[in-house]
């Protein structure tokens, strides 16, 4: 390895949850054109702009090499022989952070919009720095360490949970806006009063399988299948794929979908009245 090359990602997670909502609401617009169709056009413009720009420059804007760690978007680099230390905090399997710690000053960097895992940058500042610095993995990486018995698959275990989490998080996403503009659609079209309702009961029950299916392949997983269930619950709580509310919480949680989804097939009842 003669270096570790470091680039942002060409659309970030916000980006697409911005341009499917504004392509849903661009699509329902269309039909019946008025002065709020700008704003969907406007963000769609935008994130077409910023992947565009992104792709026209593919430089890396982070190197760590056998000279140091450079910052190419601030134009700083550091010298291993002014580092003292350095901290890669992983938040929750989806935020980075990385801390240069030198003899006057603390520099940190946020790296969710950056193509890369807090693993990899711990190995190429352990290998570039010929041992002299581990390049700490902090907090969250650490309670993970606590739980996880073969240390050997420690990484394995985390990657899987980080993947797991973003493609869960995905398709929910896909799912859930795909299915409010089909069932929008429908109402629309047809004289049935509850089209809507019936779409967004479909869409809870559809999402709560889909969890239940995906998160049952997840722990029958063979690099996971040695911890126990204990084991399995709190890395999923503090992955945030589990929520770790309380029986009292989950039941009013409950209730409240409940009285949401009746109040739906109420409105769309009188709507269409």
């Amino acid at each position: 390895m003669k270096k570790l090359e470091i680039k942002k990602t060409i659309i970030t997670e916000l980006e697409i949850y911005s341009s499917i909502a504004a392509i849903t609401m661009l699509f329902f617009k269309l039909k019946k054109p008025d002065f709020f169709i700008v704003i969907p056009f406007a963000v769609i413009c935008y994130v077409g702009y910023s992947i565009i720009k992104r792709l026209q420059n593919r430089q890396p804007g982070i190197i760590i090499d056998k000279y140091g760690i450079h910052l190419k978007f601030e134009n700083k680099s550091f010298p291993w022989k002014s580092i003292d230390d350095v901290e890669v905090e992983d938040i929750n399997g989806e935020k980075i952070y990385f801390k240069i710690k030198t003899k006057n000053s603390d520099f940190q960097i946020d790296l969710s919009h950056f193509d890369t895992t807090s693993h990899k940058i711990k190995k190429a500042i352990v290998f570039f720095s010929n041992g002299k610095i581990k390049g700490r993995e902090t907090k969250f990486f650490n309670s993970i360490d606590d739980l996880v018995n073969d240390k050997k698959n420690l990484e394995m275990v985390i990657d899987l949970f980080k993947k797991h989490k973003r493609k869960v998080l995905w398709v929910g996403v896909l799912i859930f806006f795909g299915g409010i503009a089909l069932a929008i659609y429908l109402q629309a079209s047809y004289p049935f009063p509850f089209s809507f309702a019936i779409g967004w009961t479909t869409i809870l029950i559809i999402l709560f399988l889909y969890y239940k299916r995906t998160e049952l392949k997840l722990r029958n997983s063979e690099i996971i299948r040695g911890l126990t269930d204990r084991q399995f619950n709190e890395i999923a709580i503090k992955f945030e794929i589990r929520n770790n509310a309380d029986k009292k919480n989950k039941t009013f949680a409950m209730i409240f979908m409940v009285v949401v989804t009746i109040g739906i097939f109420v409105v769309s009842y009188l709507v269409t009245s």
